[in-house]
């Protein structure tokens, strides 16, 4: 029953893109609570250029290979898919992955990770690779977004090294959904879901200067996007631990039964 849910009648707004606010959406409907869907950022794929086609034709040059999402994996399949290289290679090389839904995603492909980090972030997963993998001077191939940033090539540098090939990219959303700005405006909402710091970083660009609100009722999806938050002087209300929507949708609830006691 609806009742049972500590989220029953409770109105999260989603800044994320619509697939996962789709799934998001269908998970709270059955706590009995609603979603306003304000996607903030837009992920495509990238379009195969001389620079990709140059890293991805030595694919067997590579010893390891890092994913950080299932849309990454999915996209750098694509490409391979698309410039018909052999695949010869998806038996040479290793592969390091965030989480469990990542790998699934890897499965799916015929292939199994051999290294799993339950931590989100990229930066995470470098650290922990170094933490678990002995070997030095392995090639990576890190096929990742455009926001990515550099951190993790700065992480493995001196053991490792590291190539990136952006594999989709990330855009702001210029006009939000209006409903989901009046119901910010007027305080009528419970929780704004940010999932990742691109999300946030796109918030506070196009959102907060129209708003021009000293505080929100903000809740995180794992410590990258918290730190985002944090970093703009915002406070986030609640930090789920990052292990996807599922899970989020049980530390809600944990929440919330939580602030009623």
């Amino acid at each position: 029953m609806h009742d049972l849910s500590p989220l029953y009648n409770k109105a999260f707004i989603c800044t994320c893109s619509d697939k996962k606010a789709d799934k998001l959406g269908l998970l709270l409907k059955k706590k009995g609570a609603r979603l306003i869907k304000m996607p903030l950022i837009t992920i495509g794929k990238s379009l195969l250029t001389p620079g990709i086609n140059f890293v991805l034709e030595q694919i067997n040059s590579f010893d390891w290979l890092f994913f950080t999402s299932g849309y990454g994996v999915d996209c750098f399949f694509d490409l391979m898919h698309q410039l018909k290289i052999n695949g010869t290679w998806k038996k040479k090389l290793k592969y390091a992955v965030i989480g469990k839904a990542t790998a699934e995603t890897l499965s799916g492909y015929g292939i199994e990770a051999d290294y799993i980090s339950d931590a989100p972030g990229a930066e995470q997963l470098a650290v922990n690779f170094l933490n678990n993998i002995e070997a030095t001077g392995l090639r990576i191939l890190f096929p990742a977004g455009n926001l990515s940033g550099s951190r993790v090539s700065e992480i493995l540098k001196d053991r490792h090294e590291l190539v990136t090939v952006t594999v989709y990219h990330t855009h702001t959303v210029k006009y939000p959904d209006k409903q989901a700005l009046n119901l910010l405006s007027s305080g009528n909402y419970d929780m704004i879901l940010f999932l990742s710091p691109s999300a946030f970083n796109s918030f506070m660009t196009v959102c907060h200067p129209v708003l021009r609100l000293k505080t929100y009722r903000i809740g995180c999806l794992g410590p990258a996007t918290a730190g985002a938050v944090i970093s703009s002087g915002l406070d986030p209300d609640f930090i789920g631990e990052g292990r996807g929507i599922v899970e989020l949708v049980r530390q809600l609830e944990k929440h919330y039964c939580t602030s009623l006691i």
